[in-house]
């Protein structure tokens, strides 16, 4: 009988708690707060989960806010963690071209970034220091490409980049043109496996990429 009761209670709670779900209005500040690289919510799956179960749900969007839950839903569903990432041309700074998936190295790590940036600076000069990256590279684990988007490829031409990172230019401007990747801010990094599927989207924090990295490749030094 207290069995029944019990049950009965948490029924009656779950089904209060699903109505006020269902009653809640729709909040772009949450979708704001998930697709912001730059903040503590940023969660790309949490972000495609709710833009998905929005859109899906039978609720009263307006068309205003069902066409920008639509926009970005698209966005969120460009190289999800998990899935292989678009593939990419682009071009050396020695003249060089290449591919994303033409890289065979176990993990690459995409550096998308600007000379005109000052934290895409920042984040160089951690980059130039980086023993661990640089131990990955050598050791032919990890491969590092510096990826301009832009079409000032003579301010580009003129940057400095560590001896280990591949500094290249989009040389089709698929970023820009085709929104291949959408990038919400500068820096961002992409991490991917060797099969080119997304382990890490839009990360700003080179922190977290090491330690992504860390629990990935058996050796990665201790310390960055």
């Amino acid at each position: 009988m207290r069995f029944l009761l019990i049950l009965t209670i948490s029924a009656l709670v779950w089904t209060m708690n699903v109505s006020t779900m269902e009653a809640r209005p729709f909040s772009k500040e949450r979708v704001v707060r998930l697709a912001d690289p730059t903040g503590d919510d940023h969660d790309e799956s949490a972000l495609y989960e709710l833009l998905s179960a929005t859109l899906a749900a039978d609720a009263k969007l307006s068309s205003g806010d069902r066409a920008w839950c639509e926009a970005m839903l698209a966005d969120a569903a460009k190289n999800r963690p998990g899935q292989e990432c678009a593939d990419l041309e682009y071009e050396t700074a020695e003249g060089a071209r290449g591919h994303l998936h033409g890289i065979s190295t176990p993990l690459t790590l995409l550096y998308f970034n600007d000379p005109d940036c000052f934290s895409c600076l920042k984040v160089k000069e951690r980059l130039d220091t980086c023993a661990t990256l640089r131990e990955l590279v050598t050791t032919h684990e990890l491969t590092v490409v510096a990826l301009y988007t832009g079409d000032d490829t003579a301010r580009w031409l003129n940057e400095e980049y560590p001896d280990y990172v591949v500094n290249a230019v989009d040389s089709n401007r698929a970023v820009e043109e085709e929104e291949a990747f959408v990038l919400p801010t500068m820096p961002l990094f992409y991490l991917l496996n060797e099969e080119h599927r997304v382990v890490l989207k839009n990360e700003p924090s080179l922190n977290k990429v090491l330690q992504a990295i860390a629990t990935r490749s058996p050796h990665t030094p201790a310390q960055p």
